[in-house]
């Protein structure tokens, strides 16, 4: 479209669309696909390598329904290879005879000593999720009160059923080394203390380290040479 300029100077051009063409791009727009399709390949699948073949995992400790399958060379069981790490916590459990007899204490009751062993066995003895899982319920328990509680049931019913001989419970920890909580809420704090030192009080203590081992290695030093002298005047006096 041509224009005239108003001052009859020049003349300016003006580019133009028609209304067709306008309308034969959106049609061609809207007939083009939103996605490309894919090409077509003619290749047939892959065939599994010779010997190998795709056998059903059997499901011997596993409760849901999955579906599993896996490539496993010909004439194999076809067996579930994590299976030999599904091991299930082994621990005694009481009778109410029992609780009664030998597990009364004042600080628990049966409820929550029930609870424990309960929450111990979903958990596989995490101590930690066993705490952060104990109800609100109850009365709030440390960790280190659940895991006396724990040992201490599991010591007072291998003692009284006669489970470990002497030299078993020489040998056992449960029954040599019985849990103390005060020594583990005292190592905890030591910990804690440990961790919030600064790096003057780390070196500081590295530097007294270092000085009481030099000091050791000198008398050392000190008792072979009076040794030494010792010998040498036994030996000249012979």
């Amino acid at each position: 479209m041509t224009v005239h300029d108003p001052y009859g100077t020049s003349t300016v051009l003006v580019p133009t669309v028609s209304i067709n063409s306008v309308l034969k791009d959106r049609k061609k727009v809207a007939a083009a696909p939103s996605t490309p399709a894919a090409p077509k390949s003619n290749a047939a699948p892959l065939a599994p390598a010779p010997g190998w073949e795709l056998k059903p995992i059997q499901r011997i400790e596993r409760s849901d329904l999955a579906d599993l399958k896996h490539w496993q060379k010909k004439g194999l069981i076809s067996d579930d290879p994590f299976n030999k790490f599904n091991k299930k916590l082994q621990f005694l459990t009481y009778t109410a005879e029992e609780y009664v007899n030998s597990l009364t204490v004042n600080e628990w009751t049966k409820q929550e000593t029930d609870e424990l062993l309960k929450l111990v066995q979903r958990f596989d003895m995490n101590f930690f999720l066993v705490t952060d899982r104990w109800p609100a319920s109850l009365p709030p328990r440390t960790m280190e009160a659940l895991k006396d509680r724990f040992y201490s049931v599991q010591r007072r019913l291998a003692t009284d059923r006669g489970l470990a001989t002497e030299a078993d419970a020489a040998e056992s920890v449960l029954l040599s080394q019985p849990f103390s909580k005060e020594h583990e809420a005292q190592r905890k704090h030591q910990m804690d203390r440990y961790y919030a030192c600064s790096k003057a009080d780390a070196r500081r203590d590295a530097e007294v380290l270092e000085q009481a081992r030099l000091i050791e290695a000198a008398q050392r030093r000190r008792k072979g040479d009076v040794k030494k002298a010792g010998a040498g005047a036994g030996a000249g006096a012979g």
